[in-house]
Order: C-alpha cells, then structure tokens, then sequence
C-alpha cells in the first residue's frame, strides 16, 4: 500500500504566515479579512487586532480617491491593481527596519480579487526598499557618467581648441623666425659682404684693421643671432637633426683647425687626437655635431689664459662617440656647472663683463647632443680647468673600417695652405660665359651681388621682385639667349621668389634657379627645392659657396 506524501505544512502553520512578503485578505469596505506574521511584524499590529480593522480608516492614504478608484476596479470590474515602488513607494506606511533612517519601507503591492463574487481581495505586499535603492543609485552613476562624459566631450573640444591655438600660434611663431631671419641676416650679409670687397681694393694697413674689426663685429654678431634663432627653433619644436654618412673625424679636425688661429693668438696649444679606434665613415649630423664642437672649443680658449686645451675622440662602452675637450681654465664650482646648461646662463656674472656672451651655447649644444642621441656633460675644479664630455650615436658603421691613434690633425700651415688654395681655385673659375639674373628687392643687396658676380667675370641683369624676374627669364628665351643662372630671392615684395619659381616651372622654364634666402629655418631648404629651385644658397653670401654654385651651373666656355 503506498503512502502519499504529505507536502503541507506542518499542522498549525498558516502558509501565509511562513512566506517573506505581507499577506492580508480585505473585503470590498477595505476590512480585515486575514493578517499574516509578516504584516503583524512590520507594522506592529496583532493579527488578533488587525482581523476586522477598516483599512482604510487606519491608514488615511488608502482612502485618497486615486488609490480608492483603483480598489474599486478590483472589486467591481474584478481587476488586478498594482501599486508600483516607482510611483507609489508605500501602500502601507511601514518603516524601513533595514536602516535606522526613519525612512518608509519601499513596497510592490499587488491586489487582486479572491473569488468570482468579488467580496474579497488578497493584497500581497513586497518589501522592494533594497532594488529601489540599488536602482536609484544605478541612476545616481549613470547620470554621473553621462555627466562625465559630457565633461570628456567638452574636455576634448578644449583640447582640440587648444591644440589649434597652440599650432596657430606655433606656426605665427615660425613665420616670425622666418621674417627676423630675413630681416637680420639680410643687412648683415650686406655688411660682412661690403667688408669683404673691400678688403680687395684697401691695401692700407690701418684701414684693413678697421675693416676687420668691422668683419669681426659682423661675425659676432651673426653667431649670436643664429644662437637664438637655434634656441627658438628647438623651443619650438622646428628643429631637425639630420642623419647622414660622414667622418666624424674629418669634421672634428676641420673644427680644431679652424679654432688654431685663437688659440695661437692666446699662446695656448691646441691637440687634438685619437684614442684607441673610432670609425672612419658613421651616420650622423655633421653641421650640428661641428657646431657643438665649434662651442666647447671656443669656450675651452676664450676661459683658458694659458696651457692648453685637448681634444681626444674615442668610443665609449655603449658604442657612441665620445669627444673630450679639456682645457687649463679656471675651473668652475659644481654650483656654475648646474648654471652653464641654462639658457642666458654663464658660470657667474663677472664673466659676461670680462668675456661676453649670450649664454646661449652650451644650452643649445645640450640639446643639439640630446637629438643626436648623446649627451652633455662636464666636469671641473676650480682653479684647474674643465672638462666637457659630448657622446652622440654614429648610427650604422663599417668595424673594419677604423681610424686609430696614429690619425692627427692637419698642421695649421698646411691647412691655409690648403684652403687658400681651393679658394683661389674657385674665385679664378671661368665664369665669363656665364650670364645671371638676379631677382632682389633690397638694394644693397643688389648691388653686393653684382660686385661679387663681376669679380667672377660673370654678366648679371637685375629684377626687383619675381614678376619682372619671370618676365626677364621669358623674354631671354624667347630672344634665345636664356639665362645661365637665376638668383632668385624668396622673399619680396608683389610677387615672391616661390610664386615666380612656379610660374615659370609651370610655363615649361628649364633653366637653373638658384633660392637666395636669409631664411635659416629647418625646412626652409625643402621649401624652396618643392617650389621648382635646383639649389639653394643663404645670407650672408659667402664669395666662395657663391662662385662655386654658379661655376657648377655655368656653361662650359669653349676651347
């Protein structure tokens, strides 16, 4: 015989009684029917009590037309009515025991009717205070987070906004290196030019020094200016070092040979050597690592009174080039040290008095090392001279192409020799054959130009900005006697050197056109080869450089 199982309550348990929501039975006055543990618990009313109370005398709010219509349709139309959390909160006021607030308990109530008569109507009630929390603080974070990222948004409209002020004001400030550029070096170059020529025609011995003090001065002043347009350019991020193959060698000993006539007017000795092996080709800058070495040299001789100063190049451990310059000086304090790397900054104030100087060298070389890949240091005691350490990366090189120590500097004497030579060589090339327009709005200019040009045999006709240059450059053509060379100065006014450049490369012009600028800025050559120009030449003009371009494009004059 099977037993049936008994799935019940136990004997005395109300089933309403054991479950975690509010039960209760009403009738159609909203009189207690049935009152369950739990409603007895939550709201404190016996269920002894609670049995025959009218609900909607003890609790006001359930007698308000809205919530009095609703339970109509319960009983009258047999619906079921649901009072949600979101816009009731409470069907009955019972405190929230979860938390010593004071707050209500956040109810779902759900009343429904019992029988088909409609006489009565089961209200079940659930405590829902713990989701409403939860979803009121889901709220709180997604309203946080839309608020964030309504702050991210405007954030990155700021930051593109900025970012297009600060490249606005990025490039105001290239073109305002550009125009001082052209604006300083273009008189300089007719000062140190003028000086130059007249050196040809002056023989007298106190009129030659004075000249050369002028030249001297010119100089200077040329140096400094190229140290702050370097320094600007390196703020400003415009600065590009370039990585090519050369001998580190050959530009460290052309750096020392040319500092030799300094240091022989001071009695110092100048060396310069090799320890141990260093490569005889490496990838590097050449123009900006001899501008350091040009630096360290110069402050080695102009801070040393007497003894020497050395130079000594080797590898270090990491496989960089390491350059020592070691001088006899007075020395510095690790304090000045800390100093000297800071731009406008010397060892201390006497020595802008006694020796001059922006302070601009060694913060530049500094730099120049870091984008070259090395670095800057140095060491000194006062009292017995300095030593300053430039590394810098060579890039790919041939190991079984090396220069040892026996490798030395070029005597002085033979240099000059040298390179009187080549300059002879130069400035007496045949260059009769060659005819030049030069397109220049400043007059000086001009006129230094042509002197240069004629001390080269060379014939010039003059155009003073680039639309009468483009006419001239037509008209020779079609005469069928072009130029050889057209000088063309990138900045005028009317028509630039860039515009006429690419309306005569647009008719169909071959000729040579050569940019003649006092623009020193990285990009300035690109600038010009991308606007048609076969070569490109700076201010202040240097009678060499100049007579060996226009000999590299004049024609080769008949036997």
């Amino acid at each position: 015989m099977t037993t049936a199982t008994n799935t019940s309550p136990a004997p005395g348990i109300d089933v309403a009684d054991i479950m975690a929501l509010g039960i209760c039975v009403i009738d159609c006055d909203l009189n207690v029917v049935q009152w369950n543990r739990t409603l007895e618990r939550w709201t404190e009313i016996a269920r002894d009590d609670a049995v025959g109370m009218n609900l909607g005398t003890r609790f006001p709010r359930l007698s308000s037309p809205i919530v009095r219509e609703r339970l109509a349709n319960v009983f009258e139309a047999g619906h079921t009515a649901i009072f949600s959390a979101a816009l009731h909160k409470q069907f009955l006021p019972i405190p929230d025991f979860s938390r010593a607030t004071g707050e209500q308990m956040v109810q779902r109530a759900v009343v429904r009717p019992m029988d088909h008569n409609r006489q009565y109507a089961l209200v079940m009630i659930e405590d829902v205070t713990a989701q409403f929390h939860q979803v009121n603080q889901l709220r709180k974070e997604r309203d946080l987070l839309q608020k964030s990222e309504a702050m991210l948004q405007t954030n990155q409209r700021k930051l593109r906004q900025a970012k297009q002020i600060s490249e606005r004001a990025l490039r105001a400030k290239g073109q305002f290196l550009s125009n001082m550029s052209h604006e300083i070096r273009t008189p300089l170059g007719a000062i140190m030019g003028f000086t130059d020529l007249l050196t040809d025609t002056i023989h007298d011995a106190e009129t030659l020094a004075t000249i050369n003090t002028i030249r001297r001065n010119g100089e200077h002043l040329l140096m400094i200016v190229n140290d702050i347009l370097d320094l600007s350019k390196i703020e400003a991020g415009m600065l590009v070092v370039e990585k090519l193959e050369c001998s580190p060698h050959d530009v460290i000993e052309a750096a020392v040979s040319l500092m030799r006539a300094a240091a022989d007017a001071k009695g110092l000795q100048l060396d310069s050597r090799i320890v141990g092996k260093i490569p005889a080709r490496a990838e590097t800058d050449p123009t900006r690592l001899r501008q350091i070495v040009l630096n360290l040299l110069s402050n080695a001789i102009k801070f040393t009174a007497s003894g020497s100063v050395r130079v000594t190049t080797e590898m270090d451990q990491s496989g960089r080039l390491l350059i020592r310059v070691r001088d006899t000086g007075r020395g510095m304090s690790n304090s000045q040290i800390e100093r000297i790397f800071q731009p406008f900054e010397q060892a201390d104030s006497s020595m802008v008095r006694e020796f001059g100087g922006t302070g601009l060298g060694l913060s530049i070389s500094r730099e120049l090392a870091g984008m070259l890949g090395g670095a800057l240091t140095a060491e000194s005691e006062l009292g017995r001279g300095s030593c300053f350490q430039l590394t810098t990366s060579l890039g790919q090189f041939d190991a079984e192409k090396m220069l040892h120590e026996s490798c030395r500097v070029v005597p002085s004497s033979d240099r000059t020799e040298a390179i009187n030579y080549v300059a002879e060589s130069v400035n007496s090339a045949p260059l009769s054959c060659c005819r030049v327009l030069l397109a220049e709005d400043t007059r000086c200019m001009q006129h230094l130009i042509v002197r240069l040009c004629q001390k080269f045999d060379a014939t010039v006709v003059c155009a003073d900005d680039g639309h009468t240059a483009y006419e001239l450059a037509t008209q020779a053509q079609v005469d069928a006697e072009p130029f050889d060379v057209i000088l063309m100065d990138m900045q005028m006014p009317l028509c630039d050197g860039y515009s006429a450049t690419r309306r005569l490369r647009n008719d169909g012009y071959h000729g040579t056109i050569v940019a003649l600028t006092a623009h020193a800025l990285e990009g300035d050559r690109e600038k010009c080869l991308d606007a048609g120009c076969n070569d490109y030449l700076t201010k202040p003009i240097d009678r060499t450089i100049l007579s060996s371009v226009l000999k590299k494009y004049a024609p080769v004059p008949s036997a």
